[in-house]
Formats: structure tokens, C-alpha cells, sequence
């Protein structure tokens, strides 16, 4: 453990959720994930739950190769909606899961996954029991349309597969009041804090604690930090020390940081680790 941890980090265990297998690791796989290992054990990271770039060009298949005998990540398929047929995208999910994928990416900014055409592959994922992140808010990308990945369309699904559990991802930024309500009425929703996460935190934490229902949100938020992105580079142990300090700043009772960093995600997507 390394100065790069706060005492938020220090007091916990921490599960991360980061993006890999981009195009611009190419033929550097090694060394990149051997990076990321790197960054996990000076971190004291017991897991992190890692996720391809695919509409970008990188495949499953790569983050497969990446995370091989490495128990520490926990890979997840990632589909492009815009591209995909449908009768190929069925078949792709229930492959993916017996290859090893311990849940499913979706980027609707590239595609409306809330079309009935898509029905099937919430049907599957339910069936399956494959947790599915869903990109949600607004993107870097100026040419999508943040419409289709507003988090009330999450809530939308949840209602029709009540056994499926879905992840509102970067807290749903901007739409932090739609985020709440979402993860506060369903029972199968939550939310994670990585990239612009951290200002829906800020923004409900006054709210939450003086509220009756204040156990019940803090138990659907994960940490995340989106590090290892494949467009914004930076110092990885800066960036998550600063994001570690900016939660303990937050003034949150200690049993409510040891959910977010660890315990929500330990068992939402049924870690055996310590």
C-alpha cells in the first residue's frame, strides 16, 4: 500500500471498476496489464472489475487474453448496440458467459438498447444472471445522443426484469436527482461513483443522511474510477488518491465507506474474496 491510498483507502478494502483492453494497448497487452497489476498491488486493490472499449475497436477477446490467470479482474463483455444483429448479439451474450464473462458493457450512446428489438438481451442477461453496467449521462463525445443513456431508461428496464441487476454507470452524470430516484425505488439498480461518479455523491450525501431512506441508497453506490482510459491519460495512483480523498471528505460514517469501496460490489457481483 502506497501513499497513492487516503485513509478512506487505508481503512478498507477497495474493488475498483477500470477500463482496458483499448486499441491503444495494440500489441503492448502484456505490458499494460502487467501495469494494471502493478497499480492493484501497490494500491491494495483486492479486485477490480475491468471493462473493453468496444465500439472503439478493441474485442472480448482481448480482455479475455489480458485478464487469464489473473483472479484479481473481473471481465466484462462489452456490445456495440448501433452495429450488432440482434440474432448474433443473443448468441454472442450466452457465449460470452460460458467463456468466463462475469457481466455485460453497454454503451447506449452508440444505440438505444431500450427498443423492444433488444428485449431478448435483458431476457438473457436475467436468465443468465449477468450484471449489466449500462453508460449512462451525458459522453466526451460530442457526435452521440445522451437521450438514449438517460438513467430513467435503466429504471425502465428494471421494471420489466426485476431479477436483473443493472448499474447506472458514473452515477448518471448530470441527471443526479433521475440517478437517485432510480437506485432509491428498485431493488435491482445501483450506481457507481468513477469519472464524473463523484459529483452525484457530493450531490446526494446532504440529502441521503437526513433522510429515513439513507441506509437504502448507500447500499447501491460502488466505487469506480475509469482509470486506465483510452483517451484520458494521467497519473492512474494521483487520480485515484485524489478520488479516495474527495470521498473521505464527504464526512461519511465509516460502515457507509466500507460499502462503497467494497462490500456493495463484493456482493453485487458475487466476489469470493475476502
Amino acid at each position: 500500500m502506497t501513499r497513492a491510498l487516503s485513509a478512506a483507502g487505508k481503512s478498507h478494502p477497495v474493488i475498483d471498476e477500470i477500463l482496458g483492453a483499448c486499441p491503444d494497448w495494440g500489441y503492448r497487452v502484456e505490458r499494460k496489464i502487467d501495469e494494471a497489476v502493478d497499480f492493484l498491488d501497490r494500491n491494495a486493490i483486492r479486485a477490480s472489475v475491468i471493462f473493453p472499449f468496444d465500439f472503439m475497436g478493441a474485442t472480448n477477446d482481448l480482455l479475455l487474453r489480458m485478464v487469464k490467470g489473473r483472479p484479481s479482474f473481473v471481465p466484462f463483455a462489452c456490445f456495440d448496440l448501433s452495429t450488432a444483429n440482434v440474432v448474433e448479439l443473443e448468441a454472442t451474450v450466452k457465449q460470452a458467459a460460458r467463456r468466463g464473462f462475469r457481466g455485460v458493457k453497454l454503451y447506449p450512446l452508440w444505440g438505444p438498447y431500450s427498443e423492444d428489438r433488444y428485449a431478448s438481451l435483458f431476457s438473457i442477461t436475467q436468465e443468465m444472471d449477468l450484471p449489466v453496467v449500462v453508460h449512462s449521462g451525458e459522453s466526451m463525445f460530442a457526435c452521440v445522443k445522451t437521450e438514449w443513456s438517460h438513467p430513467e431508461i435503466v429504471g425502465t428496464i428494471a421494471d420489466k426484469y426485476p431479477s436483473l441487476r443493472l448499474i447506472i454507470a458514473h452515477g448518471g452524470h448530470p441527471y443526479h436527482e433521475a440517478t437517485l430516484e432510480t437506485i432509491r425505488s428498485r431493488q435491482n439498480v445501483y450506481t457507481d461513483i468513477s469519472a464524473k461518479g463523484m459529483n452525484f455523491l457530493q450531490a446526494l450525501v446532504p440529502r441521503a443522511m437526513s433522510s429515513r431512506l439513507h441506509a437504502r441508497v448507500f447500499d447501491k453506490i460502488l466505487f469506480g474510477t475509469d482509470l486506465f482510459h483510452p483517451v484520458v491519460y494521467g497519473d492512474e495512483d494521483a487520480k485515484l488518491a485524489a478520488q479516495l480523498a474527495a470521498l473521505e471528505s464527504l464526512g461519511l460514517p465509516r460502515h457507509y465507506l466500507e460499502k462503497i469501496l467494497y462490500s456493495n460490489a463484493r456482493t453485487l457481483y458475487n466476489l469470493r474474496i475476502p
